[in-house]
């Protein structure tokens, strides 16, 4: 594709940001506890993918990243109990294709400080989703 090509893409894109998030979102999966494929089913974690694609469609970056509240990081299937004062971040990017592809990371402990966990979830997340890509 040329530049002229990317561009319209690009502003296709946002345009219909909405359609084109929730179209994504809506047939997303996830691993489930033997490693399989799982559509996601929680509304909760439908909406917060949603709001990661549509953030990433609109945005101007190769990884957008958005901090998940205790409900929305409990709402995968992988979760698991959250300990106490746990810092979850999305990772969203699109591959080669096109895909839309995600990866979650939950911190907790070391100082505690919202700040230092949000780094290393933003690290962690960034991570996952580059391992997945490669």
């Amino acid at each position: 594709m040329n530049r002229k090509q990317l561009r319209a893409k690009k502003a296709y894109e946002r345009k219909h940001a909405l359609e084109i998030a929730w179209r994504h979102a809506s047939v997303c999966g996830d691993l489930d506890d033997n490693g399989n494929y799982v559509r996601v089913t929680d509304p909760i974690a439908v909406n917060a993918l949603y709001c990661a694609f549509h953030k990433h469609l609109l945005g101007d970056t190769q990884i957008t990243f958005k901090r998940l509240q205790d409900e929305q990081s409990r709402a995968f299937l992988k979760s698991g109990e959250l300990a106490p004062n746990t810092v979850s971040v999305m990772a969203v990017t699109r591959d080669e294709t096109g895909e839309f592809r995600y990866a979650i990371e939950r911190c907790s402990g070391g100082s505690g400080q919202v700040s230092e966990l949000l780094v290393a979830a933003k690290v962690g997340a960034a991570n996952k989703l580059l391992s997945q890509c490669s």
